[in-house]
């Protein structure tokens, strides 16, 4: 993800979010803090354990990492965009993200 934050770092329509289902909260924490799998800026949230979530109901996710694209209606434009962990297909991503936050005449 680094080259999709770098693009956007800066820009207010742009945030990113991390949802969190892991078992043990302070093992989530403690990775949070050491900025493993997030940055600085990131929006994280630990939801608790299971699929039974709300969040993870309500945006489809069944498998571990999940990437959302919602544009600024609040509406899902892409699950499972391009893969950024394939550099070749970061391009995909950011112009997918320029897409869903252009204003809409």
């Amino acid at each position: 993800m680094r080259p999709v934050k770098d693009r956007f770092r800066g820009n207010p329509n742009v945030r990113f979010v991390n949802i969190s289902v892991d078992l043990d909260e302070q093992r989530w924490k403690s990775s949070v803090t050491s900025g493993t799998y997030s940055s600085e800026g990131d929006i994280n949230l630990w939801v608790g354990p299971g699929k039974d979530r709300a969040i993870v109901r309500h945006l489809g996710i069944n498998s571990y990492p999940t990437q959302v694209i919602v544009d600024g209606n609040n509406r899902v434009v892409a699950m499972n965009p391009p893969d950024v962990r394939t550099s070749s297909q970061v391009p995909g991503f950011i112009e997918m993200v320029e897409r869903a936050i252009e204003p809409k005449m």
